[in-house]
């Protein structure tokens, strides 16, 4: 039992330095989009989202922290809000 509760508090002790910034969410979105589009590394493609891709994802994500975990927002044209956890830097959808 003991060594649960050292296992959980440890967990909870980490959480917050391990709450992923908007610029590891920004780039998760990237590598995320990127496969989708099925792009060749170094390909001209590639290189463009590589350029352009951040500041379109900045522009259309936003961020909510709440210390131990944040919740992000991608508002993509025409579509519904999507919402994802970022916990751990792990991305979960909500």
């Amino acid at each position: 039992m003991k060594k649960i509760v050292v296992v959980v508090f440890f967990l909870l002790a980490l959480m917050p330095y391990s709450n992923p910034d908007k610029q590891a969410f920004d780039q998760f979105i990237l590598v995320h989009v990127k496969e989708g589009q099925h792009l060749k590394k170094g390909a001209f493609q590639d290189q463009l989202f590589s350029f352009f891709g951040p500041v379109v994802i900045d522009q259309i994500s936003s961020r909510k922290d709440y210390f131990f975990f944040s919740i992000y927002t991608l508002n993509l044209p025409q579509k519904p809000p999507r919402h994802f956890l970022g916990i751990y830097h792990i991305f979960l959808p909500v």
